[in-house]
């Protein structure tokens, strides 16, 4: 080797920036010729420093299934709430967490958990409930009274669980674009936190409490983005409630189920483990994949063992556990985090200059919104421009067995928000 370590200047010259883009070439894209100086300032946005995450299997074969579940390699439990659901749990480790999906129900879930072992995060969440479930009254005042009962009543008698749940699943699946959804997750904690300071609970104890929950779809550069972009919102609120530190969202990722199709049911497998990749890099605390068949009106035990193990291979043949925050300095994930906070803001500013979450919800003025959203999807999946695997191209053959049950609009109150799936466009 002629060159010594010395002779650096004259093997490498320095370049101006000129001469470098110019050396790049005059075809390559401008922003992929981004510099240390035009990445966002300060440390990675939207970053976490913990390895690892919880595997979360959706507990569909009811109670009895639980210690199966567990024993072939998930750490937790994720329950729909209802009169009896606890029955025939059996004994878990003390550290098990089970994680309840969205409900209105307040402290009735605490109650009828009793002292059951498990770490109980309750799933508490009146404004999602609201959009999945719709209401019968048109004087809706919310559970969000319920708010400040239900974070005391956690941190006493659940104090290493979260009991209370934001899920903006309800808005992704009925066509919200990504910086709706970050705008959904933002406002219905600005209501909770305003629900929480008018019965005497402060920001700190709502931010202990508190899991957001989101339904993650199958582009996992945008999802990762998303997720990241989530965080930074989340912070900038707690920060302008009065936290000087708030710790990064508890962020629970769940597959979308309006990203699966009826036809050619394996490739949902495909989707599924693409969001569960997604949700590892963009930081989730904890990821429920979605089986294959989640969508047929008796899911097999197949789909959801499969789910289970998707999980398992990532985190321990793909090693995805081992890492902190694998997407940190990654130019174009920081440039579109910043893209869709800033974005999502905006959407946050109008909602609030409406009266808040709430108010929006009442309105219609989120139907509004998801309408126009979904009415550009359609176009670009009618046109062509976007695909279904399986489904719009590359058809299969096999189909699920599902019964449609679209949901009709109250004669008062508000009407649920319905799921609405690319692939149904293809399906009949």
């Amino acid at each position: 080797m002629s060159a010594q370590p010395s002779d650096g200047e004259e093997m490498f010259p320095p370049v101006t920036r000129a001469q470098w883009r110019e050396r790049a070439g005059s075809d390559t894209s401008p922003s992929a010729l981004s510099t240390q100086e035009g990445r966002p300032a300060g440390g990675p946005l939207g970053g976490r420093h913990s390895r690892g995450w919880l595997r979360i299997a959706a507990l569909n074969g009811g109670a009895s299934d639980a210690g199966s579940v567990l024993d072939q390699g998930s750490e937790g439990l994720e329950l729909s709430w209802s009169e009896g659901c606890f029955d025939g749990l059996p004994e878990f480790e003390p550290t098990t967490p089970i994680v309840m999906r969205s409900h209105g129900d307040g402290l009735v879930v605490l109650d009828a958990f009793g002292e059951r072992s498990g770490i109980l995060h309750t799933g508490f969440d009146p404004l999602g409930s609201l959009a999945r479930d719709g209401h019968e009254s048109s004087e809706w005042d919310g559970y969000l009274q319920q708010v400040p009962g239900v974070v005391q009543a956690g941190g006493q008698r659940q104090p290493s669980g979260r009991a209370l749940r934001l899920d903006t699943g309800s808005w992704q699946g009925a066509g919200a674009n990504l910086s709706l959804d970050l705008a959904a997750g933002v406002t219905n904690l600005l209501e909770t936190l305003r629900a929480a300071e008018a019965g005497g609970v402060g920001p700190d104890a709502v931010a202990s409490q508190l899991i957001v929950a989101v339904a993650v779809g199958s582009d996992i550069m945008e999802e990762v983005a998303r997720l990241r972009a989530l965080r930074v919102l989340i912070e900038r609120v707690l920060r302008a409630a009065g936290m000087a530190s708030p710790a990064p969202a508890w962020i629970h990722a769940r597959g979308a189920p309006s990203t699966h199709s009826l036809l050619d049911p394996m490739t949902n497998a495909l989707r599924a483990t693409n969001q569960t990749i997604a949700g590892v890099l963009g930081g989730a605390d904890a990821i429920t994949t979605a089986a294959f068949d989640a969508l047929a009106d008796e899911p097999g035990s197949m789909g959801a063992r499969l789910a289970r193990n998707t999980q398992s291979v990532l985190a321990f043949e793909s090693h995805l556990a081992r890492v902190a925050d694998p997407a940190a300095g990654s130019y174009h994930l920081e440039r579109r985090t910043e893209e869709l906070a800033r974005s999502a803001w905006e959407h946050v500013r109008v909602i609030e200059a409406r009266g808040g979450a709430a108010a929006c919800l009442l309105d219609g003025w989120w139907h509004e919104q998801l309408d126009a959203a979904w009415a550009q999807t359609r176009e670009s999946f009618q046109a062509g421009e976007a695909h279904v695997l399986g489904v719009s191209q590359h058809r299969g053959e096999d189909m699920l067995e599902h019964s449609s049950s679209e949901s009709a609009a109250l004669a008062y109150g508000t009407r649920p928000f319905p799921l609405r799936r690319p692939a149904a466009l293809f399906e009949s």
